[in-house]
């Protein structure tokens, strides 16, 4: 790739605006209860949305993607109660 492609290419990403529907399509986002919780997160939120209009908002295409290349990779932890109630199934069980 050329690097006046590459420049236009980021240059593109940076301008390119995505509404609520386009994340949850492209499967970003499920729910906007979620989406609150990921902007309200103290560590690495998710990004704020611009407002366009009074009820309007969308959210910086490129704030997006650098946030989803932050994510962990692999399997998610399991949560404390999940490892509990695993542990004591199993010494039921065996």
């Amino acid at each position: 790739m050329t690097e006046v492609l590459a420049a236009f290419l980021d240059n593109l990403r940076a301008r390119y605006l995505l509404r609520y529907w386009e994340m949850e399509e492209a499967g970003i986002v499920t729910d906007r209860m979620t989406l609150r919780r990921w902007m309200n997160l103290k560590q690495d939120p998710f990004p704020q949305p611009l407002v366009l209009s009074g009820n309007s908002v969308a959210w910086r295409a490129d704030e997006v993607f650098a946030w989803l290349d932050r994510r962990p990779r692999g399997r998610a932890p399991q949560p404390a109660r999940q490892r509990a109630a695993k542990a004591v199934l199993e010494t039921a069980v065996g």
